[in-house]
């Protein structure tokens, strides 16, 4: 099915309500605010801290940035679990509320009877692992490249300045 023929269809399953194309969205805003403000405070914070120091160099910068990356995804993580159990809402249902998806998660994880199987609940419905990983690199090669590519922005403009005087 293309783009338009699902789109008639979820509108027509769903009682021709608007319901299903926004299931989820609070989730998201919620997810995207705050792995931005943890990953940007905590980037920032770990290069401010460096700076002060003798470590400086791109290889800290790279770390600071996965650290930071693995950090605001962990921490966003139940909103990101929260928007999935929206988004496999049928048509026709009313996505659960996010208090109500986080109190079941709280639940579910207090009711495992050792730390350890806590921990491993919380892990595999957080779906902290691999997919951490992949953020983490992901972003601290994309702040390199641009790192990288602004270097060469102001070295060019700086050079084009040299060259008009």
């Amino acid at each position: 099915r293309g783009m338009w023929n699902e789109t008639k269809h979820m509108f027509q399953k769903s009682g021709f309500s608007l319901r299903p194309f926004y299931n989820g969205l609070l989730p998201t805003l919620y997810r995207d605010i705050i792995f931005g403000g943890c990953y940007t405070s905590l980037r920032l914070e770990f290069h401010w801290y460096t700076a002060s120091s003798s470590s400086s160099s791109p290889e800290y910068q790279w770390c600071g940035n996965m650290l930071a990356a693995a950090a605001a995804t962990i921490v966003s993580g139940p909103f990101n679990f929260v928007r999935n159990v929206q988004y496999g809402t049928k048509t026709q249902t009313e996505a659960p509320p996010v208090r109500d998806v986080l109190a079941k998660l709280y639940r579910d994880i207090q009711h495992k009877p050792t730390w350890g199987e806590k921990w491993a609940h919380a892990q595999n419905r957080l779906r902290i692992g691999w997919g951490t990983m992949r953020v983490a690199v992901g972003m601290a090669f994309g702040h390199f490249v641009y790192d990288e590519l602004m270097w060469l922005y102001e070295e060019h403009k700086f050079k084009r300045k040299q060259q008009q005087n």
